[in-house]
């Protein structure tokens, strides 16, 4: 599970121009922007932000604030992360753009852990660590499954849920030849996190995981209706019987007419 902790938390009103020098981080840093045009090299590269875009710097990011147009209002977060292992929310080698988000729906827990910042009580560290964890697993919805690290996406959805929906997917094509990329796009997810979901649930990949759904069934059908075995192959969508055969020995341990419902 996701755990993030507080390093730093800074509300900026920033009213005569300056510029940060180049600097590298050590942790993460959300920005996001309250009022006002923000702009920077991220990693070398121009990103101007207006009211309401947000931009995710990584640990290991080179950042220069080039904060020339004022009045600008902005707000930063900075938070290291217990898991995944290496602390790392992001992939190894993100597409730089994909940090930055547009219109970010994170106004109202930027807004809630700002007001607890204010609160004299013992609880308010809770309900500040509370609004964080909000903040940042609403960060994670709104990056691409593309820039995020694999485990971290397997994680976002509970398991039954997820392993429901992939199991409801397997089912509803068990005819078809869907290969990965279809399976992905189909569950509105990347390849890449499609994988480690699989990996993470079944013990393999998506391609083998969809096999075996349709061997199940095969062992199914054959045992239980009166379909031959070649009349289950081209169902499953098997290129002939003697491929299905195969397969279907490989998993089960024997053949499929060893399974056949007797005439």
């Amino acid at each position: 599970m996701l755990r993030p902790r507080f390093v730093i938390y800074r509300p900026i009103l920033q009213l005569q121009p300056a510029t940060v020098p180049l600097h590298q981080h050590l942790d993460h840093e959300l920005l996001f922007i309250t009022k006002g045009h923000y702009r920077c090299r991220h990693n070398g590269r121009p990103v101007e932000l207006a009211t309401g875009d947000a931009l995710l710097v990584a640990p290991g990011d080179w950042h220069e604030d080039l904060l020339d147009r004022v009045p600008l209002h902005y707000v930063a977060v900075c938070f290291e992360l217990s898991t995944p292992a290496d602390g790392h929310l992001l992939c190894t080698e993100p597409d730089l753009s994909l940090q930055v988000i547009r219109q970010a729906p994170f106004a109202q827990a930027f807004a809630a852990i700002d007001h607890e910042y204010y609160q004299p009580d013992g609880v308010s560290p809770q309900v500040r660590q509370a609004a964080l964890e909000h903040l940042v697993w609403n960060l994670v919805r709104a990056l691409p499954d593309a820039v995020l690290r694999p485990e971290l996406v397997a994680s976002a959805e509970s398991g039954d849920a997820l392993r429901e929906r992939i199991d409801a997917l397997f089912q509803c094509h068990l005819s078809e030849r869907l290969d990965v990329n279809t399976m992905a796009e189909k569950l509105s997810m990347s390849r890449r996190a499609l994988s480690a979901h699989c990996a993470e649930l079944f013990g393999e990949g998506p391609a083998k995981a969809f096999l075996r759904a349709k061997l199940s069934y095969a062992q199914a059908a054959l045992r239980d209706t009166t379909m031959s075995v070649s009349q289950v192959a081209d169902y499953l969508g098997f290129a002939n019987p003697y491929h299905f055969s195969n397969a279907y020995k490989r998993l089960h341990g024997q053949s499929p007419s060893s399974d056949k419902l007797p005439d």
